[in-house]
């Protein structure tokens, strides 16, 4: 999962170097298994109109800050650090079928990333770590809390997300006190 956003220090690196893929069959069979799909998850509840209007379309990063810190902290390889502070990714996000979700492409794929509000939800990244993840609008943010399924004492991964007064849209991903801040300006409504 996310996102350079939470999840592992695999899923961090591969965010942040356009490496991310999309969630595991594994990931989804697991959610069906529990009851607990993505289709029958809650949506978009708790998510104001405005906000949604606002973030639907696409937007390219234009600044990054604390990259460097914040994946040498996740163990992220010295060369593999600095392919991640040079990429640029673009986003685009939509309500499709009821419920939040972001699409990055990449070199090695789309990355496409779904938040539905107030319920669990699974995700894997590349080495097939499982996570699971909550999304919830929180004081004008959409916050993400994503913890390791095999190892849910251990400190969340958190991404926050929010769109600043100048219509940015800012996101912090934070994990054990070290954070990295991306700004991205929108480039088109979808």
């Amino acid at each position: 999962m996310d996102t350079a956003a939470p999840g592992s220090p695999e899923l961090a690196e591969a965010r942040a170097t356009g490496e991310a893929r999309p969630a595991s069959r594994e990931g989804e069979a697991a959610a069906e298994e529990e009851d607990v799909s993505l289709a029958d998850a809650s949506g978009t509840v708790g998510i104001p109109d405005v906000f949604l209007e606002h973030l639907h379309g696409t937007w390219k990063n234009t600044t990054t800050q604390g990259i460097e810190g914040y994946l040498k902290h996740l163990g992220v390889a010295w060369a593999k650090r600095k392919i991640a502070a040079s990429f640029k990714p673009e986003t685009s996000w939509a309500v499709v079928d009821g419920t939040l979700q972001s699409l990055m492409p990449s070199p090695l794929g789309d990355r496409l990333e779904r938040f539905p509000t107030n319920v669990e939800a699974f995700d894997s990244d590349l080495d097939g770590n499982e996570f699971v993840k909550t999304s919830a609008f929180t004081d004008g943010q959409l916050v993400t809390t994503a913890v390791r399924r095999n190892a849910p004492s251990k400190p969340p991964f958190i991404t926050r997300r929010w769109i600043t007064p100048t219509g940015q849209l800012t996101q912090v991903n934070e994990h054990e006190g070290v954070s990295m801040t991306r700004v991205f300006t929108k480039l088109r409504s979808s």
